[in-house]
């Protein structure tokens, strides 16, 4: 059961590795996308708003539109960051913790096996006694 475990999450794995470049590369073309598309239909809806008449306060609103936008858009640009950044480290952190934890139990059964060897002796020595 174990090997299997361990040999799906191999599998999978390797298979994240290999496909994460490219959904990398289309999340930030798609992130792109609908910057421009959002960006458009604001300036679309400025003009549209500010062709009847031009006056100082529309403008400012509209600036104060366009700026709370952007930030908006800054907080999704590193809420996406993030996010691919997990994406990209989770699945390496796991094979890292998976194979550090064979590692680990190969040790434990070293130390183990030197244990009961000593015993073993100690245990032969006081039987010749």
């Amino acid at each position: 059961m174990r090997d299997k475990l361990l040999n799906f999450l191999s599998v999978g794995l390797i298979t994240l590795v290999v496909i994460s470049p490219g959904l990398i590369v289309f999340t930030v073309v798609w992130e792109r996308h609908l910057e421009l598309v959002s960006t458009q239909n604001l300036l679309y809806n400025s003009h549209n708003s500010n062709v009847g008449s031009w006056n100082r306060n529309s403008s400012q609103i509209d600036d104060i539109r366009a700026f709370e936008y952007f930030m908006i858009l800054e907080g999704q640009y590193r809420i996406t960051t993030i996010l691919l950044w997990l994406l990209l480290l989770t699945p390496i952190s796991l094979g890292m913790g998976i194979f550090g934890y064979e590692k680990y139990l190969i040790h434990r059964e070293k130390v183990l096996e030197k244990q009961i060897e000593t015993l073993e002796r100690i245990w032969q020595l006081n039987i010749d006694r």
